[in-house]
């Protein structure tokens, strides 16, 4: 699957949510999710625009647990985060980080923690984010399956941007990582 995604910067998540439900989004569940990512000196992830990471995701709404071993590609334009993501159920994160260990993976230098309220609209997803020491952001996520239906699915996310009051000029291309990394350095 590719990811087409649109990072937003945001100054208040009442007011975005509000958006969002008076755009007919409907709210799916709130999360907290913990995300570590991992390099290694011989696959230096960011040098390839590559993530490797395992989250673990806490459900608010109903408590269940659960994590994931994710790997996303670089990114495929100059607008958006889209990029390739594949990812799989993983039910002992632990153990996955000690054989990424054993492979000569190591945890990044900082992790990254957000409560991430989910919203849905025929199959576009949004994601209202309160990142721990970041700030506020809008994710619009779109999967397809083809290269083909790329362009397709941005031009909806930009659709929504403008009906919902976001600019094309405030989305970011950076990941919370990065963006964590450079304000703890």
């Amino acid at each position: 699957m590719i990811e087409v995604e649109v990072k937003i910067p945001i100054e208040s998540i009442e007011e975005i949510e509000g958006q969002l439900i008076h755009n007919e989004f409907k709210y799916q569940k709130t999360v907290v999710e913990t995300d570590t990512y991992f390099t290694s000196d011989h696959y230096d992830m960011r040098k390839h625009d590559k993530a490797l990471r395992i989250r673990t995701t806490e459900n608010h709404d109903t408590g269940e647990m659960r994590a994931q071993l994710g790997c996303k590609g670089p990114k495929l334009d100059n607008i958006s985060m889209t990029r390739k993501e594949t990812e799989i159920e993983i039910r002992e994160p632990e153990k996955m980080k000690e054989i990424l260990k054993e492979l000569e993976f190591y945890p990044a230098f900082c992790r990254v923690k957000k409560t991430r309220s989910y919203y849905s609209k025929k199959r576009m997803t949004a994601a209202v984010d309160q990142v721990e020491n970041l700030g506020s952001f809008l994710e619009l996520e779109i999967l397809v399956e083809k290269e083909a239906d790329r362009e397709k699915g941005l031009e909806e996310i930009k659709s929504v941007m403008k009906q919902i009051g976001c600019g094309e000029k405030k989305t970011v291309r950076t990941s919370y990582l990065s963006m964590i990394e450079k304000f703890s350095t």
